[in-house]
């Protein structure tokens, strides 16, 4: 269960006023958010027999990397059906690589699912200040990620 921390603060600063905060609510979103999170953890877990341990970490670098890259140059887009905002979001790439690294096909998903619901519930009240927000956490997502591509190329 070490993995359900890392995941959802994960998640949650790569959702933070995105596409899935906006129509979580929603229970066809709801299901597909779940079933997207849920496979991404299992074909993590399938995934982590597969790397070595520094290419684990170096794919935890490259998923965070690219969180803060989507929240720093996101836009404030109007809000899409779920099908499509799933595709927008850094989440399942978040949970594949973190469920790669630590092994685990629970508490990856479970840390995720938990994070995308604490930015749903967030959202109204990050709603005025969308952009700072997006563009803070996608500064701490970078600077995480950053560390995390170096050390697995064992720069660090």
């Amino acid at each position: 269960m070490s993995l359900l921390v890392p995941a959802l603060a994960a998640v949650f600063l790569g959702e933070i006023g995105g596409p899935l905060s906006k129509l979580s609510w929603r229970c066809p979103a709801i299901l597909l958010i779940g079933a997207v999170v849920c496979v991404a953890g299992i074909a993590g877990f399938g995934l982590a027999a597969r790397l070595t341990p520094w290419a684990r970490l170096l794919l935890v670098g490259l998923a965070l990397l690219a969180a803060g890259f989507t929240q720093v140059v996101a836009r404030d887009a109007q809000p899409a059906p779920p099908w499509l905002a799933i595709w927008r979001s850094p989440a399942p790439f978040t949970v594949l690589a973190l469920a790669a690294y630590g092994g685990s096909a629970v508490a990856a998903p479970l840390g995720g699912l938990i994070g995308v619901a604490a930015a749903t519930l967030l959202a109204p009240i990050v709603a005025p200040h969308a952009c700072i927000v997006r563009r803070i956490a996608g500064v701490l997502l970078l600077f995480a990620g950053a560390v995390a591509a170096l050390a697995g190329l064992r720069l660090l």
